[in-house]
């Protein structure tokens, strides 16, 4: 199994932080579950196979690409 790291800077996290629609989506305690559960799991890849079946957590990770996409495609 490979292991793959991914890292973000701070301003990043700041906005994602701060981003009402996914602290909203977060209040949502089977997502909380789902992503301790993809978060401890043995097989990541497997587990978040199964995640993206699930349509609460297609939203949560479709509001995480919202917000750090324009951060990424902004000139440096």
């Amino acid at each position: 199994m490979t292991s793959i790291q991914h890292t973000t800077n701070s301003q990043t996290v700041f906005f994602a932080a701060n981003s009402e629609v996914l602290q909203q989506i977060l209040q949502n305690p089977h997502l909380q579950e789902l992503l301790v559960s993809l978060d401890n799991s043995r097989n990541p890849e497997y587990a978040m196979q199964l995640a993206m079946q699930e349509p609460l957590f297609v939203e949560f990770a479709d509001e995480c690409l919202r917000v750090i996409e324009p951060m990424q495609t902004a000139p440096t």
